[in-house]
């Protein structure tokens, strides 16, 4: 319908948005700390799209939003 048409646009875009982190450094809030990472993965969970990250001490963190996201780098 109509009104489906500017949330698919929305999600459309922040699909687009996430896909961009692939590969690239973060550092992601996680409670009180901030750990950094590479985005290795893109998830959608009820049609908002997910990150996993690698982080540097060798964990893996999934389902994370990317609004925890507080800086990216290319390396």
């Amino acid at each position: 319908t109509t009104n489906d048409r500017p949330q698919q646009l929305v999600t459309a875009n922040a699909i687009s948005q996430a896909t961009g982190l692939l590969g690239t450094r973060v550092d992601v809030v996680q409670g009180s700390q901030t750990v950094s990472g590479i985005v290795t993965a893109i998830a959608l969970q009820n049609g908002s799209p997910t990150l996993t990250i690698s982080t540097d001490d060798r964990r893996t963190i999934s389902n994370v939003a990317p609004s925890s996201v507080s800086q990216v780098r290319k390396e």
